[in-house]
């Protein structure tokens, strides 16, 4: 009976692990060649990467120089840490935003690629 309480569970948590799992997304445009399709990319990516690091380094102006610190004085790399979860996050969003200015969509890929 255990052995098939133990199965039944691993069976179920594998089911939910698969059905969670992301599909795979890429971004296209009905208008632009696919050919040019990975400058917009590039220049995207490059923007929201320039812009986070920006507004990161203009709301906290020690991350670049190590500053966080403690009360007592000692380097917090946790805050350092979560700083820079922030800016990658922020990256994301300024990325898509950018793409979705420039008339993208985001599309399941079929081809798994």
């Amino acid at each position: 009976m255990r052995n098939t309480v133990a199965l039944a569970t691993t069976v179920l948590m594998a089911a939910l692990l698969i059905s969670c799992a992301p599909t795979a997304k890429r971004w296209t445009h009905p208008n632009v060649p696919e050919d040019a399709w990975s400058y917009d990319v590039n220049a995207c990516r490059r923007m929201a990467r320039h812009e986070a690091e920006r507004e990161i380094m203009r709301d906290e102006p020690f991350i670049g120089s190590g500053g966080y610190r403690d009360r007592w004085g000692r380097r917090n790399d946790f805050s350092l840490r979560m700083a820079r979860f922030d800016a990658n996050k922020r990256s994301a969003e300024l990325f898509e935003s950018c793409m979705r200015r420039r008339g993208y969509r985001q599309t399941a890929d079929d081809d798994g690629s």
